[in-house]
């Protein structure tokens, strides 16, 4: 689809304005390949309806798994211990949930994680509301 159409299905995120940001001023995109065009269609009333907080904290969460692999930083181990667990490195239900309260207490809202945790809530069979913010 061209990138005036996947403009059009999601506005609030400006898709050209982004490509075009990012890529070299040699390249000109004209066209994209939308993998899910039905949740282009739904992703603005899921932006419109969720908090400017959890929207936030759910970016600073993608930061934070992008850039774990690479960085070297105590704040970032209660994050390596969770993704370990979660990858089945870690066996222990305590240490999971000492690793959450850690991560908690580093200051990551568990508000806009805790609906993407289902396996992890499943596996611990754990509430997360006290955790929440």
């Amino acid at each position: 689809m061209s990138l005036k159409e996947a403009d059009d299905l999601a506005p609030q995120i400006q898709l050209s304005t982004i490509i075009n940001s990012l890529a070299p001023s040699d390249v000109k995109t004209e066209r994209l390949i939308v993998l899910s065009p039905s949740y282009m269609r739904e992703l603005p009333g899921i932006l419109s309806s969720t908090s400017k907080e959890v929207l936030q904290t759910y970016f600073i969460w993608k930061v934070i798994q992008a850039y774990s692999s690479v960085l070297e930083a105590d704040e970032l181990k209660p994050y390596s211990r969770f993704s370990n667990e979660l990858q089945g490195k870690v066996k222990s239900s305590t240490a999971i949930r000492s690793t959450l309260i850690d991560l908690a207490g580093s200051g990551i809202c568990f508000g806009a994680v805790e609906s993407l945790c289902r396996t992890c809530r499943q596996r611990l069979r754990m509430d997360f509301k006290p955790l929440l913010c």
